[in-house]
């Protein structure tokens, strides 16, 4: 059960080095990136869509399968956590045409200044929120599944009331700590 995970002792430790005081959890996924058919992710940074200030934004990024350079492994380019947050996914004024866009624009970068990180399964992948990542399309036989989520420091910090995802009205969102098992 991806509660059990997500909220998991091991879990709450890792936040807790990262000196995590009241993290909440924004957003869970879980990645199907099929044989011969898994497509591209473009480079981007999290925290386009799950944007709070001060910036605090974690993905903790956990290979269901080996995720390897013909399967579609995560791509970075190292020191980019240092780049500002250029491009948001936001909520438009009500009544506009459209309910969410982009606003922004991303650098570009050459394929040269990209590394790949292939990884094994059941291993842990912490992508800070202003990190460049990518990855390109399954090409294997074989399937690269990932869950991920996302994790923000909620104490002295603000959650964009703009991002595209907002918890329920009147409600919060779920605190890592206070997760009763």
């Amino acid at each position: 059960d991806f509660r059990n995970v997500s909220f998991s002792d091991k879990v709450q430790a890792v936040a807790k080095s990262l000196g995590m005081k009241e993290p909440a959890i924004v957003q869970g996924m879980y990645i199907f990136k099929q044989p011969s058919v898994g497509g591209v992710v473009t480079p981007h940074q999290d925290a386009t869509f799950l944007y709070n200030s001060p910036e605090s934004l974690v993905g903790f990024w956990f290979p269901i399968d080996n995720a390897t350079l013909e399967n579609g492994c995560l791509w970075y380019v190292p020191g980019s956590h240092s780049n500002p947050v250029t491009r948001r996914f936001v909520r438009t004024q009500e009544g506009a045409k459209k309910l969410l866009e982009f606003r922004g624009a991303d650098p570009i970068f050459e394929d040269d200044q990209w590394i790949s990180v292939p990884v094994n399964k059941g291993d842990l992948v912490l992508i800070h929120g202003r990190v460049f990542h990518k990855s390109e399309r399954n090409m294997s036989a074989l399937p690269r599944h990932a869950y991920t989520f996302h994790t923000i420091e909620m104490k002295d910090c603000q959650y964009s009331k703009e991002n595209w995802l907002q918890p329920p009205e009147g409600k919060q969102l779920p605190r890592l700590y206070d997760f009763v098992k």
